[in-house]
């Protein structure tokens, strides 16, 4: 279940872990990870596939949007302000949830993926 049995990653499993919470990092890596395994996975398969699962490149559109929306907002000074910002961080909470689902759907298509490989 794991892509270390399979080939060794470049990066180890608590640089992994490590780099959802380091700022600046947790920008690019957790999407980088998810390739690197996602390859790693599809490499060792019978019959691979060369593109990019569109799971992955939704996930990381998500993951940069909602990073970009953050730098979006600006102080209200105005009950419409107000009410737009509710607005802009309802949206915002949106992308997030559907990011958090495509995480999950990702790595649970490459968990199947590692799942169906043979045993070695």
């Amino acid at each position: 279940k794991n892509a270390h049995s399979i080939e060794k990653p470049k990066r180890s499993p608590v640089w992994a872990a490590l780099s959802w919470f380091c700022p600046l990092v947790n920008i690019f890596v957790p999407y980088a990870n998810l390739k690197e395994v996602w390859e790693i996975s599809e490499n060792a398969a019978p019959n691979p596939s060369a593109k990019e699962p569109p799971l992955l490149l939704s996930f990381a559109g998500f993951w940069g949007l909602t990073f970009l929306s953050s730098f979006v907002r600006e102080e209200p000074t105005s009950l419409v302000e107000v009410s737009s910002q509710l607005n802009l961080a309802a949206i915002l909470c949106f992308g997030q949830a559907a990011t958090v689902v495509l995480l999950i759907k990702s790595v649970r298509a490459i968990t199947a993926r590692q799942e169906s490989l043979p045993p070695r």
